[in-house]
């Protein structure tokens, strides 16, 4: 229900491998809801308790990959590469097809392809298709990377196209694809890090950093990022939810039937009071430091530390000490509150829908962009959603371009709401969310995966929760945007 299809990729992993077995069934194909008009005079999907039915099964008619105004869910972009009917694989010569028809023979589609780096392409063509059915061929294509290419990573995206339109589909249409990536490896010496003058001013209850046109500051009682300003435009909504620790997400349907609530609560309470032990502000080899230590709970620790030289770029990194006994962790990173205006979204890494650890096997990796409203896929109830996984960075910005990147030498997950994940989860319909007055930014090292075995009781598979008893550490570098680029 809701938000899942989770581990969709292992039960069709099982249906390759073992001829006789059958699995990787959906129930199912669309939401049953009713449209209804709302306190606020508009309409919206209702589902089972909104019509004076009690008791009722509630929105357990929200289990379909459609939803049920007949738009596409996020789900499908899962469900649809896992049942694809070709297998694509680019290579720097060509492209391996492999049919998995028992009659096609290929004569509907184009194959197409191309190379990218960071979205812009570099290389593309096609070509037609001949393929038997259960059969494999190779396409040839020049898909190598120019030999004079700058250092980075490089996308080989190829494709089945239709090459004529039919009843159910129009020419041109996508019906499967396939990706791989190399890595160029930079040659030659690195030039030597320049250390930029830092200024700092050290006040009696600010540490603050300052530069040609911005200024960083921080309290020095709790280690709070309270004020980030480039020119006159503040990155700061809220400085009591700027870089806070976040461990908790709004709970999805299948979270809620494995009472992950009560299961982990420890760190919603971690998420929303954390007790600052112990902050240090200072400067250390040409940067300034703002170290922050936090008790969760009686004895869990975790360890905020940020660092930012003279041209305002900001080193972040999160570490917890794993503790025996405490339950799985929600997600692990920061989440940060700016202005509202601050709602432009574009990303390197998987997409273009929503993407989590256990169901990311249909995004594709890319350049996207997106806004901040955009993000919040409609599930019949709000929940946990606009993920994005196997992230290289993300920029938010305002419609002028300024604003922050965020990226890392890992691929980290990343999400922007209007609301936090607590007024989420306190909202049973899209239309009780509070006006949108901020963007909401989660950097997050990982998050649990969505499950999909079923909604009453099971939960993500184990390679897909984060331990509550393991060691973290994430981090990840902020940089300032001025017109778009760096400052």
């Amino acid at each position: 229900m809701g938000n899942s299809c989770g581990n969709l990729r292992e039960y069709m992993e099982l249906f390759d491998k073992y001829p006789q077995y059958s699995g990787g069934f959906l129930w199912d194909y669309i939401d049953q809801a009713l449209y209804q008009t709302g306190p606020n005079g508009k309409e919206y999907l209702a589902y089972g308790g909104d019509f004076g039915d009690r008791p009722t099964n509630y929105n357990s008619c929200g289990n379909g990959v459609i939803f049920a105004d007949r738009t596409i869910s996020p789900k499908m972009q899962e469900v649809s590469y896992l049942y694809q009917p070709y297998k694509l694989t680019p290579s720097e010569t060509g492209v391996t097809i492999r049919s998995l028809q028992l009659f096609e023979n290929g004569e509907y589609y184009r194959i197409v392809w191309r190379l990218e780096k960071e979205g812009r392409v570099l290389k593309s063509g096609e070509a037609p298709l001949v393929i038997e059915p259960e059969s494999t061929v190779f396409v040839e294509a020049d898909l190598s990377i120019p030999e004079k290419a700058e250092a980075g990573e490089y996308v080989r995206t190829a494709a089945l196209v239709m090459e004529r339109d039919t009843p159910y589909v129009k020419r041109g249409e996508e019906i499967c694809f396939g990706q791989t990536t190399e890595q160029k490896e930079e040659k030659g010496k690195r030039e030597e890090n320049k250390h930029p003058l830092l200024r700092t001013v050290d006040g009696d209850s600010s540490f603050s950093v300052v530069g040609a046109d911005f200024r960083i500051t921080f309290q020095k009682a709790t280690g709070k990022l309270v004020s980030w300003k480039i020119g006159e435009k503040e990155l700061v909504y809220d400085p009591v939810h700027t870089l806070s620790l976040e461990f908790w997400r709004a709970p999805t349907d299948n979270d809620e039937g494995y009472h992950m609530t009560e299961k982990c609560y420890f760190w919603k309470m971690a998420s929303l009071y954390p007790k600052v032990k112990e902050v240090t502000c200072g400067t250390i080899d040409h940067h300034a430091v703002i170290d922050t230590i936090y008790t969760l709970g009686e004895t869990a620790q975790c360890r905020l530390r940020i660092q930012i030289d003279g041209d305002g770029n900001m080193d972040v990194t999160e570490s917890y000490t794993g503790m025996e006994n405490l339950p799985d962790l929600p997600c692990f990173g920061v989440s940060w509150e700016l202005p509202k205006a601050f709602s432009y979204i574009t990303w390197y890494g998987k997409g273009p829908q929503e993407t989590y650890r256990d169901r990311q096997a249909g995004g594709r990796l890319g350049r996207f962009e997106t806004t901040s409203a955009l993000s919040c896929t409609p599930y019949l109830i709000p929940q946990e959603c606009g993920n994005h996984v196997e992230t290289r960075w993300v920029a938010l910005t305002d419609s002028s371009d300024t604003g922050i990147r965020v990226e890392s030498a890992v691929p980290f997950e990343f999400s922007v709401f209007p609301y936090t994940c607590h007024e989420l989860e306190g909202a049973r319909h899209w239309f009780e969310l509070p006006k949108p007055y901020a963007s909401v930014l989660r950097i997050l090292e990982q998050q649990t995966g969505v499950g999909g075995d079923n909604s009453w009781g099971a939960w993500a598979h184990k390679p897909y929760r984060l331990s509550g008893e393991e060691t973290r550490t994430f981090s990840f570098s902020i940089r300032m945007l001025q017109n778009g680029r760096t400052a």
